[in-house]
């Protein structure tokens, strides 16, 4: 772009996507989507937010239509496209039969490797495969991985950048860290709540207490230790009204995948004490705050788990901490859940907008903490990760029982910040 003078988009090279999951995921997948659009040179069809809910109520996108070739998906087909395709990944569940109206070719990519295909190497098969296809509708955005950082050149990070799953603990790279810092803003009202809450707090651990159904020991054993799920999509629901992914409530057991894990077995342990259960008694949390000479604690949590939550203040305020605990004034909210972001259920059901800022003024306030506790099972800790390292924050300083966010590199960060 020749003096910063953006060439023309183009109407008859598009990309869409099928937007699913709740919050975090959603930001996730409009990052990769807004990615292999550049890189494939097309035209970005935006989609709602949420049901009900535009990327505008709740961020300032202005930057995002500005500097990117992006228009905001309507209700019928564009006059370029008489069909679409649609690319998934293999392994891929989700279908789309049509798309605006438009009949669907439906393809699954071939030849990805076991470590998955990143949002380069996706561009790159579209251009070989689809380049003259005027629209292309991704399936598999949240499974598309991102591109290496300088940081997954190191041996003790890399096996992160390719863990399998959803990638989003690999560190940022600088399209990511771009799209916080100058793409996709919080809006006014956001920003005002939590420039009064930070001025507040001072300097402060963050804490994200996140539930997700009571997943984050299973996620941890399938990402970490080396496991899986048989059978690969469990049937829920023995107990009624319950979606723990755990065996009380889901038809499955865990078993080693082929060729075990790629992490050790400390490492593993380190992980799981991120998780809510084991948060709760406020040992790692009191022990990141004396170690920072840090009293205050702010909790953002996701109100699933209100015994764990009392249980995390109680320990906290044992220890001589002061801790805030933003779930608490408010009824718990709808935001955390994937489940409500499902258009089809009923109005008084889905998210609403007051949710939405709930959940986005715990993610920038938990983005402005100076040690920052995060769920290692959780899309939304690795949100706020992402804006930390947007502001300049050492990656050190997420805690998350992983390289490079783990104690011992906080440790040689506040080292190094008292000589």
């Amino acid at each position: 772009m020749p003096n910063g003078v953006r060439e023309p988009c183009r109407s008859d090279r598009l990309l869409a996507y099928q937007a699913r999951f709740g919050l975090s995921n959603r930001l996730l997948e409009v990052q990769t989507a807004l990615r292999v659009a550049q890189l494939s040179n097309r035209t970005l069809l935006l989609p709602a937010l949420l049901a009900g809910i535009q990327w505008d109520d709740a961020f300032d996108v202005s930057g995002l239509m500005s500097r990117h070739c992006v228009v905001r998906e309507g209700k019928r087909a564009p006059s370029a496209a008489l069909r679409a395709v649609a690319l998934k990944l293999p392994g891929e569940h989700s279908k789309m039969r049509s798309f605006l109206g438009l009949p669907i070719h439906e393809l699954t990519i071939s030849g990805v490797g076991d470590d998955g295909m990143d949002t380069r190497g996706l561009a790159a098969h579209m251009a070989r495969e689809h380049a003259d296809e005027p629209l292309v509708v991704l399936l598999s955005t949240l499974h598309v991985l991102r591109e290496r950082s300088a940081a997954c050149e190191s041996a003790r990070v890399r096996p992160h950048c390719t863990r399998p799953g959803v990638g989003f603990w690999a560190p940022p790279p600088p399209f990511v860290k771009r799209f916080w810092r100058s793409l996709v803003l919080p809006s006014a009202a956001v920003a005002r709540r939590v420039r009064r809450i930070t001025r507040t707090q001072g300097r402060f651990v963050g804490v994200h207490m996140r539930n997700a159904d009571g997943s984050c020991p299973t996620r941890v054993q399938v990402w970490y230790g080396g496991m899986r799920l048989h059978p690969p999509r469990p049937k829920c629901g023995k107990v009624k009204g319950c979606t723990s992914l755990d065996t009380s409530c889901c038809d499955f057991t865990l078993v080693p995948q082929p060729g075990g894990s790629r992490f050790s077995a400390a490492l593993l342990r380190e992980v799981a004490a991120n998780c809510e259960e084991q948060l709760a008694d406020a040992a790692l949390v009191s022990s990141l705050a004396s170690r920072s000479g840090l009293t205050r604690v702010y909790v953002g949590a996701d109100g699933q788990r209100p015994d764990l939550e009392r249980q995390l203040l109680a320990s906290l305020r044992a220890k001589g901490l002061q801790p805030h605990n933003a779930s608490q004034p408010r009824p718990s909210s709808h935001v955390w859940s994937s489940r409500y972001a499902r258009a089809g259920r009923a109005a008084a059901d889905r998210w609403r907008l007051s949710d939405l800022e709930d959940g986005l003024v715990d993610m920038f306030v938990l983005a402005d903490a100076e040690v920052f506790v995060a769920n290692p099972a959780s899309s939304y800790s690795g949100c706020v990760r992402d804006i930390r390292a947007a502001q300049g924050r050492p990656l050190a300083s997420t805690q998350v029982g992983i390289p490079p966010h783990d104690a011992r590199s906080w440790r040689e960060v506040l080292q190094r910040g008292r000589t």
